[in-house]
């Protein structure tokens, strides 16, 4: 381990003006706290799968806050969503904070890793040039100031080039696994890189040959779970069409000046690499890269990490020529080394486009037209503002809503659109940010006021258990990082969900829907959507399969569940509950009321009216149940505290005519073996089991598969109120229609909130006449 160690020993001026250096851009970097994570193209995904393995305690191997409502396998490796797991545990942070502190350590952890490799390997100046080269190139701090695996992977590959080329077999091997276990293709480049060193060096040595094998055949091994693990669900992953490389997508970003010194770095590689292998190793390293070059932008993310080394062994060469050719080579010397300065400062690159819009822009974009008025409003929920709901990061005062820009989209086939361009480094704008109060350009981002007011409509109209429909996957993902509701759009798409607005034609989805008003100019209006909020260029709709209602409804239903009202709400829910005169009705209360007299004196109440059941929220499974003599007894509870044992032990304190059933929560039960055989063990315990979902007739759909893994027919309890607002008779007829055919008789409906609606009560009379 002592070769992985830094010695004071012989440090010299430049290693400490590297470490300066490193030491500013950290602070600075520090210092813009708010405006983190800077680039925000994947750190909503990879910040919500930690929250689900956080959420599930565990490595999850199927992904249900995605592409709901069965959700998809869960293939991206989980190595960085196990960190972001373990850091939630242990500091309680909040999760944009937890990334906005990946996004502090993950820029200049590469500025020091390179320093390392360069100092250790080289010689001072090299190592100064590379840090210097790096800190200015601002594709790469656009993506190292984000949360991504390939960004860690990047900050730690110099460690493991150095560990590899020191033979260090243990410390390669853990690097090694732990990249394959943090991305599905950028080890597949480093492994290429450290293949063409081990056959190359073959001219002076067997030996990396051999550890190459050792180190990816242990890496591998170690691997081998997740292989399995793909393999299982090989199916599902949908590969998109390869880009032929061009020109233009590989020279965008290009640094002229410092293309210069590379030029010379790479042949002076070239010409020493004949009897140095440390030279080997960096052109096969940046050699591995070139794998990645048809990917336009990707290549330029990642390959700085290398090609600045290559760049600061031009620089030596360059100044060592330049010392030694001069009469006073010392002050030749200082005069050339100032030459750092602004090339860590100021690029002239080759770009394309405006200089306004330094990427092109994305296919989908957030930003704020003027309002739409080109869609009929439905009566529904307005837009709203929760005071005690805290903000989603990135709306203080003053700073203004950057229209999201995506590096990587059209860039041109040849050089001919492309321009040169004066840019600042990374550091310069960080510091202007400061100065101004506004992020810094270049950045991808998907946080505006617009979408802090969105996250506030949905947590105070919809459900927790509500499924936005989407298109756009990383908005997709941060507004259910903000609000716990699940999406049916996502990232990474092994799966892809149907063409929407077709879907709601077809009836085969409903409810919420967010789209961008672009968007729906394009496709047109459709009488199957109704618009109800918009914030900026988001709109948000009402979705269903436009039919008209029946007057002779073709299904009744016999049971309605309510919430245990407090007395001076009782009176109005008893009118409510004589007016539809359901057969039975459930009384929803918490665990921890099952004693109070006001529930006794409800249950007196209502025992003239119809029959009386509980919806019991346990809350705590080592007290016992203690409920008032009812005709049922239903258990709420989460998945992972459902037992036989604990069945069992209701089940012998209640009366042998009383029904004892079983809710099941949250996201559909098929891949979760685990529960799946719980309930087969408990099925022959209970009356029934009955199916929570919420107002959306794609997880309506679903049940119908999960009664086929059971092998019992399920219950279908539909909360028809979507926040506090009441579905429309139309919507709430679909869900019923979707229910029926699924379970037939066996459907439930669910109301917390007393109506209003004249149309709503009417429709509720018809569905509860005899």
């Amino acid at each position: 381990m002592s070769s992985m160690r830094v010695s004071f020993k012989n440090w010299t001026l430049l290693d400490y003006a590297a470490l300066s250096l490193i030491i500013v851009e950290t602070v600075v970097l520090a210092l813009t706290w708010d405006f983190l994570p800077s680039a925000e193209l994947d750190t909503p995904y990879h910040l919500l799968m930690g929250k689900m393995f956080s959420d599930y305690d565990t490595v999850m191997l199927w992904d249900y806050y995605e592409y709901a409502p069965v959700g998809r396998p869960n293939l991206y490796p989980p190595l960085e969503h196990v960190l972001l797991w373990f850091m939630h545990d242990a500091t309680g942070a909040e999760w944009w904070d937890i990334g906005r502190f990946i996004s502090l350590i993950q820029y200049p952890l590469p500025l020091f890793t390179v320093w390392f490799f360069s100092r250790k390997l080289f010689n001072p100046l090299t190592a100064l040039a590379s840090v210097v080269v790096l800190s200015a190139t601002s594709d790469f701090w656009f993506w190292q100031v984000s949360v991504a695996p390939t960004a860690l992977i990047i900050s730690l590959y110099p460690l493991f080039l150095y560990a590899f080329y020191k033979k260090r077999i243990i410390e390669s091997m853990v690097l090694m696994a732990s990249f394959l276990y943090l991305h599905l293709g950028l080890p597949y480049v480093i492994i290429l890189g450290v293949s063409i060193f081990s056959v190359v060096s073959l001219y002076k040595t067997k030996e990396y040959i051999k550890q190459a094998g050792i180190v990816l055949g242990a890496a591998a091994l170690l691997f081998l779970p997740w292989i399995i693990h793909i393999y299982m669900h090989q199916d599902w992953l949908k590969f998109g069409s390869p880009e032929l490389f061009n020109v233009g997508s590989f020279l965008t970003g290009v640094n002229i000046i410092t293309f210069f010194f590379f030029v010379i770095g790479g042949l002076s590689c070239v010409d020493k690499a004949r009897k140095d292998l440390r030279y080997v190793l960096v052109l096969s390293a940046a050699a591995g890269f070139l794998a990645i070059a048809a990917y336009g932008w990707r290549y330029r993310m990642h390959s700085p990490i290398i090609n600045c080394v290559i760049t600061g062994i031009g620089f030596e060469a360059v100044y060592r020529k330049i010392s030694s050719s001069a009469g006073n080579y010392r002050k030749v010397g200082a005069v050339f080394l100032l030459l750092l300065i602004p090339l860590g400062t100021y690029s002239l690159v080759l770009a394309s486009g405006t200089p306004s819009t330094p990427f092109s822009p994305p296919q989908s974009r957030v930003q704020v037209p003027g309002p739409a008025q080109y869609l009929p409003l439905a009566q529904g929920p307005q837009p709203g503002n929760n005071p005690d709901q805290p903000a989603p990061p990135g709306f203080q005062g003053g700073v203004q809503p950057v229209q999201k820009v995506q590096p990587g989209g059209p860039t041109p086939s040849s050089i001919s659109g492309m321009t040169l361009r004066v840019q600042t480094s990374p550091l310069l704008d960080m510091l202007d940010s400061l100065r101004t109060g506004r992020r810094p350009p270049r950045v991808w981002q998907i946080t505006n006021p617009e979408i802090e007011e969105l996250i506030s409509w949905i947590i105070d109209n919809t459900s927790p258990d509500e499924i936005l429909h989407m298109e756009n996957g990383m908005l997709a993902d941060y507004l259910a990082l903000f609000t716990e509701r699940r999406t049916d759009a996502g990232m990474y798409r092994e799966v892809t969900t149907p063409e929407l607005l077709q879907a709601v034609r077809e009836g085969k989805k409903s409810g919420i829907f967010i789209i961008e008003q672009e968007k729906m100019r394009e496709r047109g209006i459709i009488p199957e959507m109704a618009l109800i909020a918009q914030f900026g260029d988001l709109l948000v709709l009402q979705g269903i399969k436009t039919q008209p209602v029946p007057k002779e409804m073709p299904f009744h239903l016999t049971d309605l569940v309510v919430p245990f009202a407090l007395p001076q709400r009782s009176d109005q829910w008893i009118a409510f509950i004589t007016d539809l005169a359901p057969r039975r009705v459930y009384l929803g209360v918490q665990q921890k009321d099952l004693e109070n007299p006001d529930l006794f004196n409800l249950i007196t109440r209502l025992s003239s009216l119809s029959e009386v059941g509980l919806t019991i929220l346990v809350e705590d499974v080592h007290k016992p149940v203690s409920a008032p003599r009812v005709a049922a007894i239903r258990l709420l509870l989460p998945s992972e505290k459902l037992s036989l044992a604990y069945v069992k032990s209701v089940r012998s304190t209640l009366d042998p005519g009383t029904t004892l059933e079983i809710a099941i929560l949250g996201p559909p039960i098929t891949q979760n073996n685990t529960l799946v055989n719980t309930l087969k063990q408990i099925a022959p315990l209970t009356d029934r089991i009955v199916r929570h979902v919420s107002p959306n007739v794609e997880v309506i759909h679903a049940v119908r598969e999960e009664q086929t893994v059971l092998g019992i027919p399920l219950f279908i309890q539909i909360d028809i109120q979507r926040g506090r607002s009441a579905l429309t008779p139309q919507e709430i007829y679909l869900l019923l229609e979707a229910a029926h055919n699924v379970a037939e008789n066996n459907v439930i409906i669910e109301i917390m909130y007393l109506p209003d609606d004249p149309e709503f009560m009417s429709f509720l009379r018809a569905v509860y006449a005899e």
